[in-house]
């Protein structure tokens, strides 16, 4: 099935220059590799935007020239929703459009805006080549008035307007152009994306890389490694880090293999994830709610120790130090073994004499005698202490 057409055209990409000075001859060789790519005699279009001072470019074809960007030196192609890509309504015509000698359409953009008042914002070439030398191409030419409307002027070329395309931004310093993304090494993801969307989590811009975008499955995520999620408030990080849960609890496989402890100072994600099936939410701050973090026998208890010591380690901040490092360890240790790991045995183990000798006698033989021996030597002066 066809792609539906937009301004005649069924594909559309913007142009990226890969440099600041695209002269003359790189703008006559982009223009006829394009033309050769799709054959003598094709018709295709070339559109500029100038919008606060920003130059973009965009080509519409009725072929696919993804991958063209290979064969093109110093330009990529990006495709682009066509729909983004609108042109202005003249009410008027604008005669006698004179180009500026020698000069380029920014020259005659800066021409009418002086003598005229008038703004020059879109710019749309139709080519048809013949051959190097010889092409047949019309040119409409959006000005805007001081009131705002819009006038068409129309002009036409019998050769590639390549002349008119010429600019070096560094030189011509009130003009950008639109550069391409940076990106933080993706080449080092390209492995675990995949081209079609099957339950992905994330679909991602890998453009200069690939043609299209591509999807990030979780069962093709590397769970083994730290992420970073960054993002300005409000542009969705909670909700982010919900769904990543919740398609872990959906995929049987990834279920079955991964525990998934969120420490949220916020209270931002308790509504997304308190519906979650088997989930508990523990509220620090409310003493009279606790809950087993690691309960059961086979429970692994020197992972589960250093695990929710890390978890503490994160939520005492600055208050963390080696002392009570070591002092949090041995404790949820003594606690795991004992299978009494919950926040309120946490803290009664810390504070109550009586019963933290209780739990020492009940795991007497189960834990190293150096845990033993700290408890009734170091912690009493680092309790008195922190």
């Amino acid at each position: 099935m066809e792609a539906p057409k937009h301004l005649g055209m069924q594909y559309w990409y913007e142009v990226y220059l890969l440099r600041d000075d695209y002269n003359q001859e790189a703008w006559q060789a982009t223009l006829l590799g394009v033309s050769q790519h799709l054959g003598a005699l094709t018709r295709w279009r070339l559109i500029i935007t100038i919008r606060d001072s920003t130059v973009r470019y965009f080509i519409g074809v009725n072929k696919d020239v993804g991958l063209l960007s290979s064969n093109l030196e110093g330009i990529v192609l990006r495709p682009v929703n066509a729909e983004s890509i609108e042109l202005p309504r003249p009410l008027g015509r604008q005669r006698f459009v004179q180009f500026v000698g020698g000069g380029s359409i920014l020259d005659l953009r800066e021409k009418y805006l002086v003598k005229k008042s008038s703004d020059l914002t879109h710019i749309m070439f139709t080519i048809r080549c013949l051959n190097p030398t010889k092409a047949r191409v019309k040119i409409k030419l959006y000005f805007k008035n001081a009131a705002g409307f819009y006038k068409l002027g129309k002009k036409s070329l019998f050769f590639l307007p390549s002349h008119l395309l010429a600019i070096d931004f560094v030189k011509n310093s009130k003009y950008l152009r639109r550069k391409q993304p940076i990106y933080l090494d993706i080449q080092k993801a390209m492995h675990v994306l995949q081209s079609e969307n099957m339950n992905a989590v994330f679909e991602i811009d890998t453009f200069p890389y690939l043609p299209k975008n591509s999807f990030l499955p979780l069962t093709a995520y590397d769970f083994e490694k730290h992420s970073f999620i960054i993002g300005a408030s409000g542009s969705g990080k909670s909700k982010l880090i919900s769904l990543i849960i919740d398609r872990i609890n959906r995929t049987s496989t990834l279920k079955q293999n991964i525990k998934v402890i969120v420490i949220d100072p916020h209270a931002a994600l308790e509504a997304d994830l308190k519906d979650i099936p088997e989930s508990t939410v523990i509220r620090f701050k409310d003493g009279e709610e606790s809950t087993e973090l690691f309960a059961g026998a086979g429970t692994d208890v020197s992972a589960a120790t250093e695990l929710t010591g890390t978890l503490f380690k994160s939520l005492l901040a600055d208050q963390h130090n080696p002392k009570v490092e070591r002092m949090l360890r041995f404790t949820l240790y003594v606690l795991m073994t004992a299978q009494a790991m919950n926040l309120d045995n946490l803290k009664r183990f810390v504070t109550d004499v009586e019963f933290r000798n209780q739990v020492l006698d009940h795991v007497k033989g189960h834990v190293p005698a150096n845990i033993t021996q700290f408890f009734g030597g170091d912690f009493n002066e680092i309790r008195t202490k922190y």
